[in-house]
């Protein structure tokens, strides 16, 4: 199951619950990636849950970050998303600056910042997915082809950050489970006390550890590392190594499905919509003709 999936799965139930949200996007020329990509949040106001990355700074500033907030890069104009071929530089750069506005936050000793990704990004890995993974649902026993959804996928990178977690932690699972995309569902689900008869059904979620073993410390850590010093020079570095190949590159399928979301959204033919937009400013262009931003 995509992350995106997921993402949309929780927001749905802390809706159902009244559980304050928000989806904060940077940026202003192209809409939120999961606001496209789930028709049913469409209807939603874009002040109601769906802000800017100014707004994110300022509601951590102010302490005033909903009990859950998903933060999304810029897929597009001036991509920070580290998908191919962006530059991963600028993805670092964002991953700093959410955690220089959460960790300076009055409310820091409130928030969980997890940072994590939907996919491996083709790094190698000598790791063979492992099996032993809990099937989710009837449906999926067996699905397509026979498979039983019994086996995890690919490994992907997950930081937890807190000032609660003793410095220095590196973790596994702490049960005989492997840890997977839906221990945040189990973790969201302790920590906003969410009734078991309002969780989502899948039967992995239950099964999955939470990243509770990680708070330990009897009290709340004051220190903050200097992140930024360290940053400077790695970033530099990373500036001086990436090379951009192509100016203008074609579309990669992620960017192509937010083109063709929006064009279903605004009730065009996505098929002719696509075939006119080739390439990154093509759809830059797109977008500030349908002046739709974060609306």
């Amino acid at each position: 199951m995509s992350i995106e999936r997921i993402l949309w799965r929780r927001l749905r139930v802390l809706s159902d619950l009244a559980i304050a949200w928000n989806v904060y996007a940077d940026t202003h020329i192209t809409p939120s990636l999961t606001r496209t990509m789930f028709p049913k949040l469409w209807p939603l106001e874009f002040n109601e849950h769906f802000r800017g990355f100014e707004d994110f700074q300022a509601d951590c500033k102010a302490g005033s970050l909903p009990p859950y907030s998903f933060v999304e890069p810029s897929f597009i104009d001036q991509p920070n998303d580290q998908h191919p071929p962006h530059d991963v530089a600028a993805g670092e750069q964002f991953l700093l600056s959410i955690w220089e506005s959460a960790s300076q936050s009055p409310a820091w000793n409130e928030t969980l910042l997890v940072i994590t990704f939907d996919e491996h990004g083709g790094t190698y890995d000598h790791v063979l997915p492992p099996w032993g993974a809990t099937c989710p649902d009837h449906n999926s026993n067996p699905g397509r082809e026979g498979f039983t959804f019994d086996r995890f996928g690919v490994r992907v990178p997950m930081v937890v950050v807190s000032p609660w977690i003793r410095e220095g932690t590196v973790f596994r699972t702490d049960t005989d489970v492997l840890y997977d995309h839906t221990s945040i569902l189990a973790t969201l689900r302790d920590w906003l006390k969410i009734p078991a008869d309002k969780m989502l059904p899948s039967k992995r979620i239950p099964n999955a550890p939470t990243l509770a073993q990680l708070l330990t410390l009897p009290s709340a850590r004051t220190d903050l590392p200097d992140i930024s010093a360290a940053a400077s020079g790695m970033l530099a570095a990373l500036k001086e190594r990436f090379v951009e190949v192509v100016e203008d590159p074609e579309l990669n399928d992620l960017q192509a499905s937010l083109v063709s979301g929006t064009a279903v959204r605004l009730q065009q033919n996505p098929a002719i919509v696509r075939n006119k937009i080739r390439t990154r400013n093509d759809a830059i262009d797109f977008f500030r003709e349908q002046s739709i931003g974060h609306k």
